[in-house]
């Protein structure tokens, strides 16, 4: 997989137990396009769409052919639930 200033590299695993049991997290500028580009190729999980998440990201994932999940995320502009506690807590 390549994108401009990013390159990675898989080694072939003989089995499916590590691709399902484990993932890579990609922090990206611009979530938008690298959901609309995954969405164009039709490589969107299905159960991992586009969406605003309550730790403070907007995160989406997708899957290679061989099973690996790679996940992708970007800080997100709403207010974290767990932010707000987080700031409570340190202001008592």
């Amino acid at each position: 997989m390549s994108n401009a200033d990013l390159e990675l590299h898989f080694w072939l695993c003989h089995g499916s137990a590590i691709p399902q049991s484990s993932s890579i997290y990609i922090r990206v500028a611009d979530i938008e396009t690298h959901y609309e580009d995954h969405e164009r190729f039709g490589i969107v999980h299905p159960k991992a769409t586009l969406e605003d998440r309550p730790w403070g990201m907007k995160e989406f994932a997708s899957v290679d052919p061989d099973g690996n999940l790679l996940k992708y995320g970007q800080s997100s502009s709403v207010p974290s639930y767990f932010r707000i506690l987080l700031n409570i807590s340190l202001a008592i």
